[in-house]
């Protein structure tokens, strides 16, 4: 069998990407411009001077880590003997390797329940908490779809549907010759 490679849309919001980009770009402006004061506040003190550059430095990685799973992609790539979870985002890729023979099952299971902000209001969000949480939620979710095998347990496919799913579990199922849904 050759290597088969399915691809797993994401259904990320657009106005999630706007948001990141957006942070993108300041950031892009505003940290080397921290940066560069820092270095300049060091010739005179330099304590502030290396905050600067400190605080330069954690914005700089708080926004790669925010901007990352907002623009992740997944692919399942099966072969004769493994199936690899492969993300590819804008910083590299990861990936995660099953045998064939070790899987048990693959499943939707739906989002993580996460609990509520306890400022949650079901009427209007006026102070813009539960967004700001929703936006979170969304950001450090790790998928609808879980794979397990004899040694691990991995969630993928984030915002992947139901019926988007059993397609995916089905197409798998045809290629290894395997029952790998529990329903």
């Amino acid at each position: 069998m050759t290597q088969v490679t399915i691809n797993i849309s994401q259904k990320s919001r657009q106005s999630v990407k706007i948001f990141v980009v957006v942070q993108l770009i300041l950031c892009a402006i505003f940290c080397p411009l921290l940066i560069m004061e820092g270095l300049d506040m060091i010739k005179n003190v330099v304590y502030l001077g290396i905050l600067a550059i400190g605080g330069g430095l954690f914005f700089i990685y708080i926004v790669i880590k925010q901007v990352r799973p907002a623009f992740e992609r997944e692919y399942i790539l099966l072969d004769k003997n493994t199936v690899t979870i492969y993300r590819r985002h804008l910083f590299g890729s990861t990936s995660e390797d099953f045998p064939v023979i070790d899987l048990i099952s693959i499943e939707h299971v739906g989002h993580r329940q996460y609990t509520e902000h306890p400022m949650a209001n079901s009427v209007v969000d006026v102070t813009g908490l539960v967004a700001g949480e929703k936006y979170v939620q969304t950001m450090v979710d790790d998928g609808t779809m879980e794979i397990v095998s004899k040694d691990k347990v991995v969630r993928f496919g984030k915002n992947v549907p139901s019926w988007d799913a059993d397609k995916i579990i089905s197409e798998l199922e045809k290629k290894t010759k395997r029952r790998l849904s529990k329903k």
